[in-house]
């Protein structure tokens, strides 16, 4: 798992990506992740554009990497990308994550997903955080609500720990 925003402006990510792996027996690695989020960047309204055009390129890059590494290319995106970028980001990863966080109705997010799924029902993720739940109920009423509607069974938690304090 790589959550580094900078690499979007790093010339050379597969250097990066050689040197934090360095050491590293690759065969025991299926996929590289990457969880760059160039829509927390506070002007990502005003350079939107640009921002998904360097994704796309680190992208490109890193699935070059990993295919001459033998290891698949996984990303977490939000579920507010265009329509021509997520093409692309489909495109060049194994699996994509959407991040569907902050959103406790059902139907807005399957609205919002609609299209990842036309693009790849296979390679698309749910994730959900557990803390945007009062209970492990609600959290479970809702992905078996997501799981029906969508036709899937492919989900993530963002993390265990709060997911196991809903208990």
């Amino acid at each position: 798992l790589i959550g580094s925003n900078s690499l979007l402006s790093n010339a050379n990510p597969a250097a990066y990506f050689d040197s934090i792996t360095a050491g590293l027996n690759l065969s025991e690695i299926a996929a590289l992740h990457l969880d760059v989020e160039p829509h927390t960047f506070s002007d990502w309204d005003t350079n939107k554009d640009a921002y998904l055009a360097k994704y796309v390129a680190l992208l490109k890059q890193a699935k070059t990497w990993c295919l001459a590494k033998n290891i698949k290319l996984t990303v977490s995106i939000p579920i507010y990308y265009p329509e021509e970028t997520l093409k692309e980001i489909y495109a060049l990863s194994d699996k994509v994550y959407l991040m569907a966080y902050e959103h406790t109705d059902a139907f807005f997010i399957i609205k919002k997903v609609k299209e990842e799924f036309a693009l790849s029902a296979e390679k698309t993720v749910v994730a959900l955080r557990a803390k945007d739940f009062s209970t492990r109920s609600d959290f479970e009423k809702f992905m078996n609500e997501l799981s029906v509607a969508l036709n899937t069974k492919s989900f993530a938690l963002h993390d265990l720990e709060t997911f196991v304090k809903l208990d």
